[in-house]
């Protein structure tokens, strides 16, 4: 589906796992793939590993844990790299299920704890002003 949409740039996170979803994508668009350290997963800092439900359970929430990157933070690098790749031609950024609700609750606060499932895409587009706005979530 991705492919069909005929995106002129891919883009993914350092992380493994989003370089080899880059290069499936690659492959299957015959385009390169860049890697950029703003679609970088959210730091956890020293909870990383450990289950959210622990997390939550000794803190009261994700954010409140000490050592977490701020979600102000990601979503500042996130929206910097978006102000970038402002453009009319389609993009594929690879990125993380934290770093893609820190900015679709920036873009739209109603979409801040959407469901995204795993492998899902979000669809992004600007409206008639040239205003980056959310055109859809979780699509398989």
């Amino acid at each position: 589906m991705l492919a069909d949409g005929k995106p002129h740039r891919i883009l993914a996170s350092p992380l493994r796992r989003t370089v080899q979803t880059a290069q499936a994508i690659g492959e299957r668009t015959r385009l390169p793939f860049a890697v950029d350290e703003r679609l970088l997963d959210r730091d956890y800092g020293q909870w990383a590993g450990h289950p959210r439900d622990e997390v939550v359970s000794r803190w009261g929430s994700i954010d409140a844990a000490p050592g977490v990157e701020p979600i102000a933070s990601v979503t500042a690098r996130v929206r910097g790299l978006l102000e970038e790749l402002v453009t009319d031609a389609p993009l594929v950024l690879v990125t993380h299920d934290a770093v893609l609700h820190a900015i679709l609750g920036d873009l739209d606060p109603d979409l801040a704890d959407a469901a995204l499932d795993p492998a899902s895409w979000c669809l992004l587009g600007q409206d008639g002003t040239g205003t980056l706005a959310v055109t859809s979530t979780n699509n398989h």
